[in-house]
């Protein structure tokens, strides 16, 4: 009975987001989105924040910290209000309530004012989502008209980032499974279950709907030891100029214990970890299951 009834609330789940969506799109399409953020979509623990530093420090561009489900939860709030004033005061509620601001380190009254004064032709959902982002980048020391954001959580909701931004560039950012879910596993605490399984829903959500998505593939593995040549690639697809002077940018979330390792160079971050024998057999087992095969065939750097 118990299982019948988490399902009955998953599938209402669902039809309640489709409602959301076509609504979104209803409403946004109306629109002109003047801004377009570029997305590195990819499993926790996969070299993002390697990317971004390393993109940061090379070229004109900005990747603000992890910004978690704030523009999904700034859309739902955007669809439930009528009126300017109370669409922005609620979004800046629910970036305030997030949490994320304490890596961000904007001046939320700032962003607020400014928004609120917007002219009508800027008035729209993605010119608000812009000024947040405008304002870590000036925060950072790093403004540039070209702003992308690194959070994992948003390869799990490509599905809202394609409605939101139709003409958005994604890096869709792979490495090996074992490696990802060891990571995990020691720098988050999660059971062999947890570090396998958001590996593979990752995986699977970018392959269900990467059809009309802008990207292209960095494996992690070329980042940290062909650094230079995948940089350049990812700058091209971009479109990214080179930086005329090296200055000193606030990552911010370099503090946060899992990127530890993020200030050493990048020969030391790659290391030589073993995988106990049996868990290897489990989570070869547990990735074998993936229904995408394209997955594990062409994605899955595993030698078996």
């Amino acid at each position: 009975m118990q299982k019948i009834s988490k399902n009955i609330r998953y599938y209402l789940f669902k039809i309640l987001q489709s409602f959301e969506l076509l609504r979104l799109r209803k409403v946004l399409k109306k629109e002109k989105t003047k801004f377009e953020l570029f997305f590195i979509i990819t499993s926790g623990r996969s070299g993002s924040t390697i990317l971004r530093k390393t993109l940061m420090e090379k070229y004109e561009v900005h990747i603000a910290p992890e910004s978690e489900e704030f523009i999904i939860e700034a859309g739902r709030v955007y669809l439930k209000e009528y009126s300017w004033e109370r669409r922005v005061k609620r979004i800046i509620n629910v970036f305030e309530n997030s949490g994320i601001n304490k890596l961000w380190g904007i001046d939320l009254k700032k962003v607020e004012s400014k928004i609120l004064e917007f002219p009508l032709e800027d008035q729209t959902f993605t010119g608000i989502i812009k000024e947040f982002y405008k304002e870590q980048s000036i925060r950072a020391n790093n403004q540039s008209s070209i702003m992308g954001d690194k959070s994992p959580i948003l390869s799990l909701k490509l599905k809202w980032l394609k409605i939101i931004y139709p003409k958005a560039k994604y890096i869709h950012l792979v490495r090996n499974g074992f490696d990802v879910a060891l990571s995990r596993m020691e720098n988050f605490n999660e059971d062999i279950d947890q570090a396998a399984s958001r590996w593979i829903w990752a995986e699977n959500e970018f392959f269900k709907n990467k059809k009309g998505l802008d990207y292209i593939t960095v494996f992690y593995e070329d980042l940290v030891l062909n650094n230079q040549n995948e940089i350049e690639r990812v700058a091209l697809f971009l479109g990214l100029n080179s930086r005329k002077q090296r200055k000193k940018i606030r990552l911010e979330d370099e503090i946060l214990r899992h990127h530890k390792k993020i200030k050493l160079p990048l020969s030391k971050i790659v290391e030589n970890k073993t995988i106990k024998s049996d868990e290897r057999i489990y989570l070869l087992n547990k990735f074998k299951k993936i229904k995408n095969r394209e997955i594990i065939n062409r994605y899955f750097k595993l030698n078996y």
